[in-house]
């Protein structure tokens, strides 16, 4: 009689053998799908980062969009996932190992010298495309502000009032840009967003801006035609803009993914995110924008 052995088990011939043949059978078979699935996987490399020093160590963004090296000489590089330098700070000598916050705003500096745990807090400076967008203010104003709103965001709704008190306090020297990001979950903000910006096309957009928000909760029953005829809006006019209008407010959307916005309302001074929206943060990062900006032309 014929054996199989197998982990120092006896296999007989006849029926277990029959099963030990099928079984070998379906694992080749998954071994053949998997050498197929790995033989179609395509690798390109699409970015290099290359350090001037020796590499200690490094951390990434769970989304991928930075890149921390610590190096030798005891600094941080980070660079986008295009390789793209955002910035360098030095770290303690002892620093040895370091890892990153989900946005990438705190950095846990591993420091085995002093056997401490170092964190930094980074606020990136983002470059925001606002070609196109509504503004109120100096157009040459040193200080701007970027909203990135949602019609349908109740949160949102709370901002106009506070950036309004922020404006009548900096009249000669803020300007607000209203950008919009409606997002995939409020079915009739991006349709709010549409008509808002056909009113931008006849000068309108902040009066109709207004009216969303003050009627947010009958959104969903608006007709945007009969608020603009009631603002007195061209409506032959507002409807033939219509499909420029929904190609700024994609390109809103976009810009807004580039720089990493994640939710509404979301604030940024001269392209650096507020992450408190009280008056008093606002107004000091205001005033650290205008005494930098003063030291910057010198």
């Amino acid at each position: 009689m014929l054996t199989v052995i197998d982990n120092n088990k006896v296999i007989k011939e006849g029926k277990d053998m029959r099963y030990f043949m099928v079984l070998a059978s379906a694992l080749m078979s998954v071994f053949i799908s998997f050498n197929a699935c790995f033989a179609a996987v395509d690798v390109t490399l699409s970015a290099e980062i290359k350090a001037n020093k020796r590499i200690r160590d490094m951390a990434v963004t769970p989304g991928g969009r930075y890149v921390f090296v610590l190096t030798d000489d005891a600094k941080v590089s980070i660079y986008t996932n295009k390789s793209v330098l955002k910035g360098v700070f030095s770290v303690d000598p002892g620093v040895v190992a370091i890892s990153a916050s989900g946005r990438g705003d705190m950095l846990y500096l591993l420091n085995g010298k002093d056997n401490a745990v170092d964190i930094v807090q980074i606020d990136f400076i983002e470059e925001i495309n606002t070609a196109g967008s509504p503004f109120k203010g100096p157009e040459n104003a040193p200080v701007t502000i970027v909203e990135f709103s949602d019609f349908q965001c109740p949160y949102c709704s709370k901002v106009p009032s506070l950036l309004e008190k922020i404006l009548k306090k900096n009249p000669d020297t803020v300007k607000l840009v209203f950008k919009n990001y409606p997002l995939s979950f409020h079915k009739y903000a991006k349709g709010a967003a549409v008509a808002a910006m056909c009113a931008a096309a006849q000068g309108k957009f902040w009066e109709f801006h207004d009216y969303l928000f003050k009627h947010q909760a009958k959104l969903s029953k608006m007709d945007f035609n009969r608020v603009a005829e009631k603002l007195g809006l061209d409506m032959k006019k507002f409807k033939e803009v219509r499909a420029a209008a929904e190609k700024q407010v994609e390109k809103d959307m976009r810009d807004g993914e580039l720089i990493g916005v994640s939710g509404t309302p979301s604030l940024y001074i001269n392209g650096k995110k507020v992450k408190r929206r009280r008056e008093k943060v606002i107004q000091k990062m205001i005033d650290e924008a205008l005494a930098k900006s003063k030291r910057n032309r010198k």
